[in-house]
Formats: structure tokens, sequence, C-alpha cells
């Protein structure tokens, strides 16, 4: 078998999408990582260890690899 053809698809990927402190809240729901205790603290942990980031009002995943 021989390629005839063949072409270079230059794409770039795009950052997660920006969600509301009240959809995180949904997703640890969701996936059963908090309780009753432990959520009102869950996004305001997740900004002190720097997973995330607060710009305005929506939370933005930040890389882990970065060296913030």
């Amino acid at each position: 078998m021989t390629v005839q053809a063949a072409e270079i698809a230059t794409e770039e990927t795009k950052a997660p999408a920006r969600i509301a402190d009240s959809s995180l809240l949904g997703l640890t729901e969701k996936h059963g990582l908090e309780t009753l205790a432990t959520r009102a603290r869950i996004v305001e942990v997740l900004l002190r260890r720097q997973y995330v980031e607060r710009k305005k009002k929506p939370c933005n995943q930040r890389p882990k690899d970065s060296n913030w």
C-alpha cells in the first residue's frame, strides 16, 4: 500500500470553557466529591491550592505544570 496524498493540519488546542462557582459545585456533587459540611469551602480550597484561578466571576482551570 502506498500513500498517494497527505495533508498537515495546523490547529491549536483551546482552553477549557470557564465555569461559574455554582457549576463547579454541581460537578463536585455529581461526582460525589463533597458533603454538606464541606460544600461552602470547595471553591475556596481549589483557589487556595491554585488548581483554578478566578478572573472576575468564573473560575478557570489552571495548568498543573505551570510555575505560577
